[in-house]
């Protein structure tokens, strides 16, 4: 079986998910399987839904020490230490900060409430799914 990374010929990934993606053959074909992403929650993203990313590495701003910085910094942190993606509940994001030159993803979870969350568990992964590097993408949660 080979196991390798995928990336563009420019060397940068041509998304989010091919650059995290494990390509690996068999004898049976190829296959591309979920790796090991890591991702971002800021303070007000519910812990739990942590559980239901796996196998991604989930770190929350306390965790890493941050949870005093201010948006822009948490992003600069995010994007300096490697994160793909900022799970967030942060609405007026996208308006307080320049995030054209952004690398990392942003995914807005319109709630804060887990149970609600919960409920909409199949559009909160297609949206994290989906991210490419630098997208920002709101999910409505009813």
């Amino acid at each position: 079986m080979a196991l390798w990374y995928r990336s563009s010929s420019s060397g940068f990934p041509e998304s989010r998910s091919i650059r995290c993606a494990l390509f690996w053959s068999t004898p049976r074909g190829a296959r591309w399987l979920p790796p090991k992403c890591a991702y971002v929650f800021d303070q007000s993203t519910a812990v739990p839904l942590r559980e239901f990313l796996a196998p991604h590495e989930v770190s929350t701003a306390y965790e890493r020490g941050w949870s005093r910085l201010k948006t822009g910094e948490l992003l600069d942190a995010a994007e300096s230490e490697g994160f793909a993606l900022l799970v967030t509940t942060d609405a007026k994001l996208r308006f307080q900060q320049n995030l054209d030159a952004r690398r990392v993803s942003i995914v807005v979870l319109l709630s804060t409430s887990w149970p609600r969350i919960e409920k909409a568990l199949g559009a909160v992964r297609a949206a994290i799914d989906a991210a490419l590097p630098g997208s920002y993408t709101e999910v409505q949660i009813p």
